[in-house]
């Protein structure tokens, strides 16, 4: 009787276990063939595969490792089922990397033949194979005595015959199977000549390069393949790759495909997700574009090429992630393509965000307010803000969304402007460039208008200083330029403005320059024009009270260059703050330029930029799916708060933002009172209209903002068309996550104009800012030498020449009727001047310096090629020789009877002084009298007259007693100055 007992069946077939395991055979071993541990995902893989009957812990067991790496199950025919052969495209690979690094010889072998007996005793040899050399036809022959122990090494031995040293070996191994693949990933994240470097650190100088170092076309074709693989890019064409692509691995995350003009609108359903978990409290989004990641597309077979293509993102922050939430690939970049863009996005199942910020680019700002505020032009959202600004109980549109620009923007916009060209100090543009930051800054329209009109005043102004008719008081300017910096410093303070600023405004015409956005022209009926005229009329005022000193900051063109960017001031400022409760203080983008830097200079390291359309999407789809995982981590996850704790809460689920309970209405008549308190308020009569309201009334009157749900078909998207055809650039071709506020923990961003300047006064006045040299011009006794025509020129004793020519500069600079000559002039040394007072001292100029005194003074050849030039001598005489066309005066003599007439100029004027200059200006008034005598010609009268030049040089040689700076007269008649 048989007593043994069956054991249990198994939960699954062996077969089926051995077909799941020849499916994934390559993926079982690591790049040294041996089984990958028990925490590698393909025995999760495999465990789910078989409905998990066998754990993911218990499947390593199962696999026999020798055999699994070693053989293939296939039989050979030619033994009759006595022999196995190994597995094809591996061991070839691995026996010939072997038999080159220790033998290493020339041949470029073909292996064949390779079998594995399955009876040891049976068969001479355990593994038996053979070879021939593609360059020498050399024969090899290999074999293994026995079968290792498990997890004991093969040991094979190799004969090579016929091998041929005279016959140049060329051919390389071919790249394939297993090593194909592992070489492939291998570059997927390096480039191809650091992989040869790095597979030759064996070898030494002077060593023949073995046949498995493969060329650089090779491996760059591999690298091509298997970047394919993982991109899923099966078609040459970008266009027919695109349409694949959405059509299988990227359905539903591809949404438009565009060939002419090119467009791609794409975002997975991830992001709709993530962005809909954010959009249930406030939240912000950034949208920008940038270039140089995707390459043009040849139209046509003659090689035309479209245009530049741009990269569009809307990027989410928040304290713990910062995520694209969609994008667009456009060759394309006006109103109306990145509108359709935003538009189609809303249209798949999500709501316009409560906060949109942008840079300073009219078809980027036209396509939000369009997409996310119902339709209406940007004109119109800026209008609708001045209404709800002025107290209007009824605005004419419904705001859904924010608005904003990039305080960052702004300022790069203005510190590019070109007037900061005309004046050479760099004091001026730092100061008006912080009065830009207090106007971003400012939260209500009062203390905007306050700050505008203190700085135009500023810039507007001529002169500063005391007013001319009563010392005692500073002008305008002056007020305002005090006022500003103590502003910039942060401390607040009231400034009295005379009644007499409440004048009608005068007609205002903006001349747009080239550095500045093109801004579409108001209607002369918008209140945003009736505004900025009334500012305009209060700093004709203010600039008519006329200082006694010039003003260092005058600069009109800046006043241009401002009142155009403060048509859209809503924008950038944060008046509108309050009435969209927004959390965030500061309008930045910088999220969505962080997410470029991270796309081009991480997750685009080791590509080629720019790259194919069809690459660069698959790219970016695969990155974002992977961010979105971990967004998603964090909002289901993570127990901080996504705001700040400072930040107030928000609870707001409706599809509008909660209006302002009460607003502080805004005078925009042409006689408004104004008070420079920056918290003060303008307020609007009872009726609301635009007529003028007591200036010192403390009360404010509540108004409740009245909210259409419908828009007006005339404004609609499609027929309010006057601004579709705006376009943007991208430099010239058209970084951390930032959340609302960060809290006191985390290190706060260093900035150069946003924060309060309490040292202002040093940095205006600090020589640096100036120049930091004690003289224009250096002497040539201590200049550098200057070669010029292969001869050195050495200038010495230059003191008279270069006096002189200071003089004139100063002149130059402080007097405008003076400066008018000298540009009109054609007088070298006045020119040389110039050169001076515009650009300073540099190489060129000493250059002049030697061709002008070479002119008039010797030149001795002290050494071979080298020349001294001894300028000695005094002021008269650099006077008499360089100005001869430019006299101090021009004596005029003509005699009344004969007419006989002469004419003297004189480059130096000698005045009779009594050892002293108190009493120059009545001598010099003596001087030019006109004076009568006898004639010599008939005895008749003879009148003699002198006629002072454009600039006067006095020699003051015969005066021996000293005399004080602060007694010599700085006036001599109303026409000439003195010049200290």
């Amino acid at each position: 009787m048989d007593n043994s007992q069956v054991g249990r069946k198994p939960k699954i077939s062996p077969d089926l276990v051995l077909k799941e395991l020849e499916s994934v055979a390559l993926e079982l071993f690591d790049n040294k063939y041996n089984i990958k541990g028990y925490s590698d995902p393909i025995w999760k893989q495999i465990s789910d595969s078989l409905d998990g009957k066998i754990s993911a812990i218990t499947a390593p067991n199962i696999v026999d490792e020798y055999e699994s790496s070693s053989t293939s199950s296939k039989t050979d025919d030619e033994s009759d089922g006595s022999s196995d052969v190994l597995k094809q495209r591996i061991w070839t690979n691995i026996i010939n990397d072997w038999f080159l690094k220790c033998c290493k010889v020339r041949c470029c072998k073909i292996y064949k033949r390779c079998r594995v007996t399955n009876n040891a005793s049976r068969a001479k040899h355990y593994l038996t194979f053979s070879g021939k050399c593609q360059d020498c036809g050399a024969e090899a022959t290999g074999w293994a005595e026995e079968k290792p122990e498990e997890g004991m090494p093969l040991t094979v031995n190799i004969i090579l015959l016929g091998v041929q040293k005279s016959v140049p070996h060329q051919s390389k191994t071919p790249l394939n199977g297993a090593k194909r693949t592992e070489v492939g990933l291998e570059l997927i994240h390096d480039c191809d000549s650091n992989w040869r470097r790095n597979i030759t650190k064996s070898l030494k100088f002077g060593d023949k390069i073995p046949a498995n170092v493969y060329n650089n076309n090779t491996l760059r074709k591999c690298k091509q393949k298997k970047k394919d693989e993982i991109l899923h890019i099966t078609n040459k064409c970008p266009i027919m790759s695109l349409i694949e692509l959405k059509y299988s691995v990227y359905s539903g995350s591809i949404h438009l495909i565009g060939a002419d003009p090119l467009i791609v609108h794409y975002w997975t359903p991830c992001q709709l997700v993530v962005f809909k978990q954010l959009r249930k409290s406030y939240v912000r989004l950034a949208i920008d574009a940038t270039g140089n990641v995707v390459k043009k597309i040849k139209r046509t077979k003659d090689g035309l090429l479209s245009s530049h293509i741009f990269l569009y993102e809307a990027v989410v922050s928040t304290n713990e992630y910062q995520s694209s939430i969609t994008q667009m690939i456009s060759e394309k970049q006006d109103t109306f393509t990145i509108f359709s863009w935003l538009t189609q996005w809303l249209n798949d199942g999500v709501t316009a965000p409560q906060e949109t910020v942008s840079d300073f680019s009219m078809a980027l700002l036209g396509a939000i307010s369009r997409a996310f505020c119902g339709g209406i032009t940007l004109r119109d959202y800026v209008e609708t803000c001045m209404d709800i600004l002025s107290g209007n109980s009824s605005p004419r549109y419904e705001l859904n969304c924010y608005i904003r620009i990039d305080v960052a923007h702004l300022i790069k916009l203005v510190c590019r402007w070109k007037c900061w060209s005309e004046q050479n100090s760099n004091h001026v543009k730092e100061f008006f460039v912080r009065c830009i930051v207090l106007l971003i800054n400012a939260d209500s329209i009062e203390y905007f208008q306050s700050i505008l009109t203190d700085t135009l005043t500023v810039a507007s102004g001529r002169h500063n200083g005391s007013l001319i008719y009563s010392p005692y008081e500073s002008c305008p300017t002056e007020k305002s330029f005090i006022e500003l910096k103590n502003k910039i410093k942060g401390i607040e303070q009231l400034l009295d403005i005379s009644m007499l600023l409440d004048q009608p405004a005068t007609e205002f015409e903006v001349e747009e320059e080239n550095e500045i956005i093109d801004i579409n022209q108001q209607t002369s009926s918008s209140l945003l024009n009736t505004f900025l005229k009334n500012i305009e009329s209060k700093i004709n005022l203010n600039v008519s009270l006329k200082g006694d000193r010039l003003n260092g900051y005058y600069l009109p063109k800046f006043k241009t260059n401002l009142l155009i960017i403060c048509k859209q001031f809503p924008l950038w400022s944060k008046v509108m703050m309050t009435y969209f409760n927004s959390p965030y203080t500061t309008a930045t983008s910088a999220s969505v330029e962080g997410d470029f830097s991270e796309l081009k200079n991480k997750i685009l390291k080791h590509e080629g930029k720019p790259m194919t359309v069809d690459r660069f999407v698959s790219i970016h789809i695969q990155s974002i799916q992977s961010s979105m995982k971990l967004a998603r981590s964090h909002q289901l996850y993570s127990k901080s708060n996504e705001f700040d704790p400072n930040v107030d809460s928000f609870e707001n689920s409706s599809n509008t933002i909660p209006h302002c309970s009460s607003r502080t209405s805004l005078n925009i008549s042409s006689h408004v009172g104004l008070n420079n308190s920056p918290r003060s308020s303008l307020h609007s009569s009872s009726e609301n209209s635009l007529h003028s309201s007591p200036q010192n009334s403390p009360h404010r009157s509540p108004v409740t903002i009245m909210r259409s749900n419908s828009l007006s078909s005339d404004h609609s998207s499609v027929q309010s068309n006057d601004t579709l055809n705006e376009e943007e650039t991208w430099r010239g071709l058209k970084n951390s996550p930032m959340g609302p506020l960060l809290t006191d923990k985390k290190r706060k961003r260093q900035t150069k104009y946003m924060n309060p300047c309490p040292e202002i006064d040093r940095i205006l006045n600090r020589s640096r800012m100036r120049s930091h040299k004690n003289t224009l011009i250096f002497n040539g006794n201590i200049a550098s030498q200057c070669k010029i025509k292969s001869l050195i020129y050495i200038a010495t004793n230059t003191c008279p020449f270069d006096s002189v020519v200071v003089a004139i500069t100063v002149a130059y600079n402080d007097y405008p009727y003076y400066k008018l000559y000298i540009d009109q002039t054609e007088n070298q040394f006045l020119s040389f001047a110039k050169k001076l007072a515009k650009g300073g001292a540099t190489n060129v100029l000493y250059k002049d310096r030697i061709e002008l005194l070479r002119l008039h003074f010797e030149i001795s050849e002290v050494y071979q090629k080298v020349n001294v030039i001894n300028s000695e001598c005094n002021e008269t005489k650099i006077i008499e020789k360089y100005l001869k066309q430019s006299p101090s005066a021009i004596g005029n003599t003509r005699c009344n009877e004969c007419g006989h007439k002469t004419t003297r100029p004189s480059p130096t004027i000698i005045l009779q002084f009594n050892n002293s200059l108190t009493d120059l200006n009545q001598l010099f008034s003596a001087y030019i009298e006109p004076k009568y005598s006898v004639c010599k010609e008939c005895n008749g009268t003879k009148k003699s007259e002198k006629t002072p030049g454009n600039h006067i040089f006095i020699e003051t040689d015969i005066v021996e007693n000293p005399s004080k700076l602060n007694e010599i007269p700085k006036v001599l008649n109303e026409n000439q100055h003195l010049i200290n």
